[in-house]
């Protein structure tokens, strides 16, 4: 969790049987909602760098706690190692997870 938020759970690069990617967030997954604008990103480090296009990948907006699974075109480029939930409203971070 990051910015006071009580945000938790995991991020996790999935494939299915089709050989399609997914990111999971975890069913323990939860973070504050109120803003409306929760977003889910892959990045290069723990901290979202909005003004570098190469360093992030934009997976999903999420609007509530729980289990999720958002389709990615395919294999995330190596260099991401984290998920970011992100606060668009008030540009901060509520949490990030490496991806193992």
């Amino acid at each position: 969790p990051q910015s006071s938020t009580n945000t938790r759970g995991m991020v996790q690069l999935v494939r299915d049987e089709d050989n399609k990617f997914f990111i999971r967030l975890s069913d323990d997954f939860t973070t504050k909602f109120s803003t409306g604008t929760v977003t889910v990103y892959l990045s290069t480090s723990q901290s979202l760098n909005l003004n570098n296009t190469s360093t992030y990948q934009l997976v999903s907006i999420v609007g509530k706690s729980g289990e999720h699974f958002f389709s990615l075109p395919g294999m995330p480029d190596e260099k991401f190692t984290h998920g970011i939930i992100w606060c668009g409203a008030a540009g901060i971070p509520f949490g990030f997870a490496p991806m193992n």
